[in-house]
């Protein structure tokens, strides 16, 4: 019946000798019996979720039998024959597949949303006589000469119907799917996979991609699509959940769809993750992005919030590459081969292998195609065939080899890069010229949504680099797009290509459509607007698409905002589904817009409406307001914070939070119980400081003695990889009876009880009766450092968490528990507390709740959302404290706290690993590649301290505070044991003259001091030239708060701190002085 393949001997033979030991052995299982394991391993747990039904394990397997026998006895099913299935989005189109493959059938996903002739050419093409679906007439309607049968209607209409026998005919080697993709004649190519070569497929990416029995698969892709398959079948060849939209939810409500089912992995292709953000999908923890290029942008937005995968493959070789994208990865890397092993290859020559630089890639594996249906001519052609026979070994078998046409690149790790199809390079001049590499620079704009560039071969537009742009704000709007002056955007784009690229890659033509045409799995559809433009004119730029093509109107952008705008776009693409009525009143922090979505906004209230607006003071507009403004005649200075915020009363709102947040019922504790080691809750442990913390806790604290920390991760086993890679970065080596004393949480501080377990949370609260498992102390030192967010957006993970942690020791104190609880604050804390010394000593160094409150309100202009949520977080530990410090007078208080304020955190004074994100080295980053710096006034004074020494603080601090408790003494301590509210202003550092001094003498650079004026002019203009990869560009807008300064005034004449000096030359040499030398 399956006419696939010629003979070994006619097939073009692969001169390149690949080592066939290398080639992963397969998986020679039946697909539906892998499935069938998990049936009988774990019947009732839940296999597929629907919006309104789940069915268990086995469920699946006894209605997927029933059908099976249905189509074996009924009507009568021979052994390989072709059954197509036509359903929406439903559980019993998975029931349908499952059924086909125990009947001994073979699947073939028919789209009911296809016209009439492409599922009729299908029909035909495969000699379907049977068709499974539903009860829709309509689409019913469209299956001529076929048997359609009603699955659901079959398997519950109450009738007896017999399971299927278990004798299965079926091999490893016969056809399981066979699935049809565009051929570049027009008619589809069907692709045929085996049994084994899926179960291959499924057990080499599925390890790769994270898919366990925890998984819970948002199954977006339509199952016409190859990804389809692996959503489905991996995911219950490893037992995990199915979650199954409807079509609607699938199309109008995704992410609250992904929300609702909980579903914490997800396959999309990137232009449509580039529908979502990361605020709107918190359940998401694995995002595997397929089937197109990957854009930088997407990479920023979402590395770090998920574990973001690129998969690479083919519907001939699966997804046969996975590679994890970090922040700042190259969206390119697709990671290393799965199942497969791979070569490159001269693209003009397959025989001619590369060792270096770029060519085509070819694969060799159990995961690969059988080949084309009913088409030789076409598996010869992708196809090749290697054998391994030899003189000494002549039974070894030949494999075969698929060229995939498309141009990658392997680094020394053996890792590989993907930079386009063969079919998008193209030979302008005689220069060999990668179009997705000049899609990946047009993407990073701002203002482009999506994007193509092509090179046409006829037509008006024939051999013109021509870019194709669909705009941030262009979808389905003609007015909106009559009014954009497209002649500046194209300048624009192209000053910033004339950085980057060579100019015979920078396109002259550019053609601006209102909405992509897409595929029907989620692509923008290439082929259909390269043909528009082959076939259209100058003249006239409409297009034989949905949507059009505008060329440069010259029309000025509108000063207001009307619905459709870029603005009413941008905020519909980070919230969902929301009427024009919804965004109007309503503000963007209350819509769910993050610090990210704010920036976007800001750029295109600049770019767009040449309007300036302060990201932090955005969050607070509605469009309403924004309407006002941008149809003001003057646009009115942005102030930093909304003036309607009352610190004074946020305060007293949050000590109201305090014992009001619902803990465990508290039993009563054995007092046999308390004698043991303690339980010491760390959080934001795998950051700069919170590794060094942990080092020396483990090194410090007695050997019965846990330290308990809180991991956003996957699974434990990542989350300790996650800690020892931490620790192993610093150059640090503890012994396994130290590493052993960790203990893995995995949650988040932005969770409710924070994400940890009913169990864990019971702990974290003193609430076991056996005090040994209670937490008894917390270092608190994890938080969200961004100058830009709002306090709104910073407020549940850092201050809320301080509340939640306070109430937890608050109840083991309440028990008659001693507790401990050490603060790390930050932001403008530090010089709060520093000028409330100066003008009012005291002898303990704390002042009261309310002198505080009375000093912040004064500075409060000077703040920014970060410095806000800090204080406020500070202020609440200080309001427990003095509480404390009040009952402790009387008696009656177990409960220790501690506050430590550092300024500017740097590497240590060996190591010198200082972190280049933080905001000090931004700056110094940019001060040295302009060769210019701002100047500040002699005495402003730079707060730095080595995190080595901020470390060696905190365990001090937490170590004095247990000392009570154990009976010992701390040498060297800071902090005196009979202190229970001390805290710590780390105020070493040096003047900031003496700071650049450093810098320059380190680098053997001069640095041109400017006025404060000039430095944020020139940086500035830096900015705006070099766009979203300057290292300043999330920081500018709190740098122009300070005014160009890094300093604070300070009253009194100070000394430098050698260790602060040599902390920032190891900083300076780590981070710079590797580059200054090359240089």
């Amino acid at each position: 019946m399956f006419d696939l393949q010629p003979d070994d001997d006619a097939y073009p033979n692969f001169q390149t000798q690949l080592n066939c030991d290398l080639v992963p052995q397969s998986i020679e299982q039946l697909l539906h019996l892998e499935v069938s394991k998990q049936c009988r391993n774990v019947p009732d747990a839940k296999a597929l979720l629907t919006e309104t039904r789940t069915f268990t394990y086995g469920e699946l397997d006894i209605y997927s039998s029933q059908l099976a026998h249905f189509l074996k006895h009924e009507i009568g099913i021979k052994h390989q024959e072709i059954i197509a299935f036509c359903f929406p989005k439903s559980p019993w189109a998975i029931i349908s597949m499952l059924g086909i493959l125990k009947a001994g059938g073979t699947c073939v996903p028919l789209d009911p949303e296809h016209p009439t002739a492409r599922l009729q050419s299908i029909l035909e093409a495969a000699s379907v006589k049977t068709v499974l679906g539903d009860n829709n007439q309509k689409v019913r309607d469209k299956i001529q000469r076929a048997n359609w049968i009603e699955v659901e209607d079959i398997l519950t209409s109450g009738s007896e119907l017999q399971p299927s026998d278990t004798s299965c005919t079926s091999l490893p080697t016969d056809p399981a799917f066979v699935l049809f993709t565009s051929g570049s004649t027009g008619t589809p190519k069907a692709v045929v996979l085996t049994h084994a070569a899926i179960c291959s497929s499924s057990h080499y990416h599925g390890k790769a991609m994270n898919v366990d029995d925890y998984s819970r698969v948002y199954q977006y892709a339509a199952y016409t699509f190859d990804m389809s398959i692996y959503d489905i079948f991996t995911t219950l060849i490893y037992g995990g959940y199915v979650c199954i939209p409807s079509d609607y939810s699938r199309q109008h409500r995704i992410a609250e769809s992904i929300n609702e089912f909980e579903a914490n992995w997800a396959f999309f292709t990137p232009t449509l993750l580039s529908t979502l953000h990361p605020a709107e999908v918190p359940t998401l923890r694995t995002i595997l992005l397929a089937g197109e290029p990957v854009p930088q942008s997407l990479v920023d937005i979402w590395a770090g919030k998920v574990q973001l995968l690129n998969g690479y493959g083919s519907t001939e070789c699966s997804t046969c590459f996975v590679g994890i994208l970090e922040e700042g990865s190259d969206p390119r890397y697709i990671g290393f081969p799965k199942g497969v092993v791979a070569q490159l290859v001269d693209p003009e020559d397959y025989n001619q292998p590369i060792t270096s630089g770029s060519g085509e890639l070819v694969v060799i594996g159990p995961v690969l195609a059988s080949g084309y249906l009913n088409s030789i001519e076409a598996t010869r052609r992708s196809f090749l065939r290697q054998s391994c026979r030899t003189e000494e070994y002549p039974n070894q078998p030949s494999y075969r080899i698929y060229r995939t046409g498309d141009i990658c690149e392997m680094s020394s790790d053996g890792s590989y890069s993907f930079l386009g199809r063969r079919d998008t390079m193209v030979k302008i001049r005689g220069l060999r010229v990668e179009l997705g590499d000049i899609e990946s620079q047009i993407s990073k704009n701002d203002l482009v949504a999506h994007c193509l560039v092509l090179y046409p071969t006829k037509g008006s537009y024939a051999e013109k680099l021509t870019g194709v742009l669909q705009l941030s704000w262009q979808k389905g709007s003609s007015a909106e797009t009559e009014d954009i002056d497209h002649s500046s955007i194209e300048r624009q784009i192209m000053k910033a290509l004339e950085a980057v690229l060579p100019s015979y890659m920078i396109p002259r033509t550019w053609v601006f459509l209102e909405e992509m045409p897409m595929t029907s799995s989620g692509k923008i559809d290439r082929k259909r607007i390269s043909n528009s433009l082959e076939i259209g004119s100058s003249s006239s730029l409409s297009l034989n698409i949905s949507g059009s093509i505008s060329s440069s109107s010259g029309v000025q952008t509108p000063a207001t905002l009307d619905s459709g705008s870029a603005i009413e776009y941008q905020i519909q693409k980070s919230t969902g589904s929301l009427s024009s009525s919804d965004l109007s009143q309503s503000s963007f922090l209350e819509l769910g817009l993050d610090s990210i979505s704010l920036i976007s906004l800001s750029k295109i209230l600049k770019k767009a409406y040449a309007v300036e607006v302060n990201v932090a003071e955005l969050g607070s507009f509605s469009l309403q307001k924004l309407n006002s403004i941008l149809s003001s005649p003057t646009t009115p200075e942005p102030e930093l914070n909304d003036s309607s915020f009352d610190f004074r009363i946020e305060f007293h709102r949050l000590r109201k939070e305090l014992q009001q947040i619902s803990l465990p019922i508290q039993r009563e504790t054995r007092a046999a119980t308390l004698k043991r080691g303690h339980n010491i809750f760390l959080t934001g442990a795998t950051g700069f400081l919170g590794t060094r913390i942990l080092i020396g806790l483990l090194r410090r604290l007695r050997s019965n003695c846990k330290i308990i920390v809180l991991v956003r991760s996957e699974s434990p086993e990542k989350a300790l990889s996650k800690i020892y890679d931490s620790i192993r970065a610093v150059g640090v080596h503890l012994s396994l009876k130290q590493l052993s004393r960790i203990e893995i949480w995995l949650g988040d501080l932005g969770r409710e009880h924070f994400g940890i377990t009913p169990a864990q949370w019971s702990r974290l609260c003193n609430s076991e009766e056996d005090d040994s498992e209670n937490v008894d102390a917390v270092v608190h030192n994890g938080a969200v450092v961004n100058w830009s967010m709002a306090y709104e957006e910073l407020k549940l993970i850092n201050v809320m968490s301080t509340v939640t942690l306070l109430n937890c020791m608050t109840a083991r104190n309440n028990k008659g528990l001693p507790a401990s609880f050490i603060n790390i604050s930050g932001g403008r804390a530090l010089e709060i507390a520093v000028e409330m010394d100066a003008a009012k000593p005291t002898s303990r160094n704390s002042h009261s709740v309310q002198q505080k409150l009375d000093a912040v309100e004064q500075s409060q202009l000077a703040m920014n959302g970060y410095d806000i949520s800090k204080l406020l977080s500070e202020l609440v530990v200080s309001s427990v404290a003095e509480n404390s410090n009040h009952n402790q007078n009387q008696q009656n208080s177990l409960l220790t706290t501690r506050i430590i304020r550092p300024g500017y955190i740097i590497g240590d004074a060996a190591l010198g690993d200082a972190n280049p994100k933080d905001y000090v080295w931004r700056i110094v980053a940019t001060a040295i590649s302009l060769g210019k710096r701002c100047k500040e006034p002699g005495n402003h004074w730079l707060y730095t301290a080595g995190v080595d020494h901020v470390a060696q603080i905190t365990e001090d601090s937490l170590l004095t505070a247990l000392a009570p408790r154990d009976g010992e003494a701390i040498p060297g301590s800071i902090l005196g044991s009979g202190d229970a509210t001390a805290e710590i202003n780390v105020t070493e550092g040096v003047y900031v003259e003496r700071f650049w001094q450093i810098v320059s003498e380190t680098l053997a650079l001069e640095l041109e001091p400017l006025a404060p004026t000039e430095w944020l002019h020139v940086l500035k203009a830096d900015i705006d030239d070099r766009g979203t990869e300057h290292a300043m560009y999330p920081v500018y807008d709190a740098h122009v708060e300070e005014r160009g300064a890094i300093g604070a005034p300070v009253a009194a004449v100070r000394a430098g701190n050698e260790r602060s000096v040599q902390s920032i030359k190891s900083s300076v040499v780590f981070l710079f002085g590797e580059k200054r030398k090359g240089a």
